[in-house]
């Protein structure tokens, strides 16, 4: 028995050593398989880690790059703020070196807004030359700040009048150079019509920088017209003279006027030679508006006909017409004469004294140059007068008409 037990204790014993050894041997295996598995991971991470640093290298690169665009851009700046700076440096040099210039034309853009710039006094040496002026013949202008009142009809028939070739008296015919300054064209339309011309706007040329007097007459149109006197020219309008007006306007403002006076310019074609010896006289149809042309037909006109229709508002208009006149005349017309009012447009039944007659007396106190501001003969609200305008004159056409603006012209040879 106790072989047997020892027996079995020895198999015991074996089977115990040959468990233990076959559970070693299982535990080997696995921390194989845990070494390999987190070999494999390392080295997926060191994969990915490459490539993290492959990317990083080429951010570091981007990076790099636009540093140096940053650093090209910033010498540009710096290259074009030291060139600002030396612009800014000559700018102000400019500045000292031209002194108060540009407040003076700053001062000179504030007067074009107030409108004190047209009311300014002329250069000493040219307010001289410009009040020893004698003109040897006549020139009239025909004008109000009001439009609509009958500016251009005077103007028309009233030249008419002059330069027929066959006058009712013994009176003689005149060479008469018509000058339409009111770019609506109204008296240029009759004028193109009844000589057959084909227009040019020819005003404006007498404002070209370079325009001389002889040049001046050369350029007018011949009034073609058997019932009027040889020798008749006008000179025409359109819209353009007003673009023309701002354009000088501007340039006299910034001082670029290197000729004389702006507001000079037509006194000092109509008052040379190349006009005085051509023409008996001058027409000038005005604008209705404060501007270049209309200062410088008062700045050349010798005699003023103040045009006005027969109603409250035109003839409120004539004080104020004859104040803003008496304000410049001292400057730019100091020998003009007022001629009178012409009221026009009146009904069988109207009186002058209705609305025109007070006004022109309380205009009469206003004005201190010479002549009166006295009545002019009217003219009355005809069909024939209307029907003719932009066509021909209604003085031609019309014996009622005729004798309308016969008393007109006479009365105003009287005054002139």
């Amino acid at each position: 028995m106790e072989f047997v037990f020892a027996l079995i204790g020895v198999a015991v014993a074996a089977a115990a050593y040959f468990i233990g050894v076959k559970r070693g041997g299982s535990g080997a295996v696995s921390k194989v398989e845990r070494l390999e598995t987190e070999r494999d991971g390392v080295a997926t991470e060191l994969g990915e880690s490459q490539l993290d640093l492959r990317d990083a290298n080429g951010r570091l690169d981007e990076a790099q790059t636009d540093i140096t665009d940053l650093k090209t851009l910033l010498g540009e700046r710096d290259l074009e703020m030291r060139r600002m700076n030396k612009r800014l440096a000559e700018a102000v040099e400019r500045a000292r070196r031209y002194g108060g210039e540009h407040e003076e034309v700053r001062a000179r853009i504030q007067a074009a807004v107030d409108g004190e710039i047209w009311t300014q006094t002329l250069d000493p040496e040219l307010q001289e030359a410009h009040n020893a002026r004698r003109s040897t013949i006549p020139i009239i202008a025909v004008g109000n700040f009001k439009g609509g009142v009958g500016k251009t009809t005077i103007a028309a028939n009233l030249g008419a009048y002059f330069a027929d070739a066959a006058p009712d008296t013994a009176r003689l015919s005149h060479r008469v150079l018509f000058i339409d300054m009111d770019f609506q064209g109204s008296l240029s339309t009759t004028l193109l019509s009844v000589s057959g011309g084909e227009g040019g706007n020819r005003v404006t040329h007498l404002f070209d920088a370079d325009m001389e007097p002889p040049q001046a007459v050369a350029t007018s149109e011949p009034l073609r017209n058997r019932a009027l006197s040889g020798g008749c020219r006008f000179l025409d309008c359109d819209y353009t003279a007003a673009e023309q007006e701002e354009k000088l306007l501007f340039q006299w403002v910034g001082g670029a006027e290197a000729k004389g006076d702006l507001r000079l310019r037509l006194a000092d074609i109509l008052h040379s030679r190349a006009v005085q010896d051509n023409f008996d006289m001058v027409i000038i149809d005005m604008p209705p508006r404060n501007g270049v042309y209309a200062h410088n037909a008062l700045a050349a006109a010798t005699h003023l006909i103040v045009a006005t229709k027969h109603d409250m508002i035109s003839a409120q208009a004539i004080g104020k017409f004859v104040e803003y006149l008496e304000g410049v005349r001292v400057s730019l017309c100091p020998r003009m004469k007022l001629i009178g009012i012409a009221p026009t447009m009146l009904r069988q039944s109207d009186s002058p004294r209705g609305f025109v007659e007070p006004m022109m007396l309380d205009a009469a106190r206003l004005w201190r140059g010479g002549g009166d501001v006295a009545m002019l003969p009217s003219i009355p609200l005809r069909t024939a007068i209307s029907s003719s305008a932009g066509r021909s004159f209604a003085y031609l056409e019309d014996m009622l008409v005729r004798k309308s603006f016969s008393n007109l012209g006479e009365a105003v040879e009287r005054r002139l």
